[in-house]
């Protein structure tokens, strides 16, 4: 359950579903620079004070955005899920209108749905999918730059689906991990 900053307000939990464009950003987590969540957290603030014709404007920790993974500097996404709490009695669609206003042109809010208040995106997720992109030959695309990594040569794509395949079922991923405290470091790989 998320945990309430201020006991003595009410707040609606929301799922909130965005893309964006990573290039010019620092990563997922708010911190150092900009980042999708601080840009955000910065942009859903305003979206509320103008869904409520003015009043207070929320602070980054009462809005909550709690992205489902952090992606690193340069990271694109598709789909991202974030669970945002907004103030009870905020208009939730009027709010979507008005992020997607006050959103810059690298991020997109794709949805925004009611949430039970117990919703989670990092603890609740389910599944991820990763996408890498490699162009090989000797010929680049432009238009794929920031988002594929580019080889010179020519891969054997039948060898790389068989080691791809050692790869499916579930592993131990320990080494890739700062959370030491977490115990279950398994996950398992689908496809």
């Amino acid at each position: 359950m998320l945990p309430l900053v201020n006991s003595n307000q009410d707040f609606a939990c929301f799922k909130l579903v965005v893309a964006y464009d990573g290039t010019k950003f620092k990563g997922w987590q708010r911190g150092n620079g900009r980042t999708v969540q601080g840009v955000i957290e910065e942009a859903l603030a305003h979206a509320i004070a103008q869904a409520r014709h003015g009043g207070p404007v929320p602070t980054a920790d009462e809005l909550m955005v709690v992205g489902a993974g952090r992606t690193d500097a340069g990271v694109h996404a598709e789909g991202q899920v974030a669970s945002i709490r907004l103030p009870a009695g905020t208009d939730g669609a009027a709010v979507f209108i008005a992020l997607n206003l006050n959103l810059p042109a690298d991020i997109a809010a794709l949805s925004m749905t009611p949430a039970d208040p117990r919703f989670h995106a990092r603890y609740l997720a389910r599944q991820k999918t990763y996408r890498l992109t490699i162009i090989e030959g000797p010929v680049g695309d432009p238009f794929m730059t920031d988002r594929s990594w580019r080889v010179g040569e020519t891969l054997d794509l039948g060898k790389m689906r068989e080691a791809a395949a050692s790869l499916v079922g579930e592993r131990d991923f320990s080494s890739f991990t700062a959370d030491k405290a977490k115990k279950n470091k398994l996950r398992n790989l689908s496809s």
